[in-house]
């Protein structure tokens, strides 16, 4: 039997900042996949929130343009880029439970001249998932116009671990 779980009774005190990372320009219908990650497939996914890079007159919110990963220099995503993207998410049933899901909707937006005014609570979209990290992947709906390598950082939100 069924058992209804109220969406906003979940809480999340846990998080993991998974950075997808490219090396190339993606072109338009390009599928990446993410790496299987351990950290996610055993969590129970309550939220998801991407970040992205926007310079506000010179104060870089939320993230700086350029992120160094292991002795390399990405650029970070934009919103702008973000607009073009969508991820599909797959359960351990292999079932897709987030099908062309547009990045941008998982996205905070933050606004001058009042950049900090989300950025004090977790405004992520909350879920109740069971993913496989592996079989999961980012659709590119155009060409992507980022330089490469680049990185879409995104936080996943867990509850608690299987």
């Amino acid at each position: 039997m069924f058992q209804y779980k109220p969406i906003d009774g979940l809480q999340s005190e846990n998080s993991y900042l998974y950075l997808l990372k490219f090396t190339q320009a993606a072109q338009a219908n390009d599928r990446v996949y993410l790496s299987m990650d351990s950290e996610i497939d055993r969590s129970r996914i309550v939220g998801i929130e991407v970040q992205y890079s926007v310079n506000f007159g010179g104060n870089d919110y939320p993230l700086a343009p350029t992120m160094d990963i292991d002795g390399v220099t990405y650029n970070v995503i934009t919103l702008t880029e973000l607009t073009g993207m969508t991820l599909t998410l797959v359960n351990k049933k292999r079932v897709q439970v987030l099908s062309q899901y547009p990045l941008v909707s998982l996205a905070n937006r933050y606004s001058p001249p009042y950049p900090n005014v989300q950025s004090q609570s977790n405004n992520f979209k909350k879920y109740d998932l069971d993913i496989l990290s592996g079989e999961s992947y980012v659709t590119f709906n155009v060409n992507s116009v980022i330089a490469a390598p680049f990185v879409a950082p995104i936080t996943f939100y867990f509850d608690d671990k299987k």
